[in-house]
């Protein structure tokens, strides 16, 4: 099995849960954002044109704000297709 669940309630046998925004929010903070793209995504010998690392970096930022706890500072649906296509910078 590949990727992350949106909420994992294994947190290392504690009791809390992590969202994976968080986790993911927490790796780019620290830049670190490596770390959140999936492995299996960043095989050697994949086509770097149909899979660029920069790009996916992009989509994992663009995520984050879009789920962001404060909703006013969430991007509009038009602002975000933006962003992900590359037309306006990821703030």
């Amino acid at each position: 099995m590949y990727g992350r669940r949106a909420l994992d309630l294994s947190a290392l046998g504690s009791s809390t849960s992590i969202l994976i925004t968080d986790w993911a929010w927490s790796l780019v903070k620290e830049g670190k954002s490596e770390e959140v793209l999936d492995s299996f995504l960043l095989r050697e010998g994949d086509n770097s044109e149909l899979n660029p690392r920069g790009i996916m970096k992009r989509f994992v930022r663009v995520g984050i704000l879009c789920a962001h706890v404060m909703v006013a500072l969430r991007p509009t649906i038009s602002d975000a297709l933006k962003m992900l296509e590359g037309d306006i910078e990821v703030p």
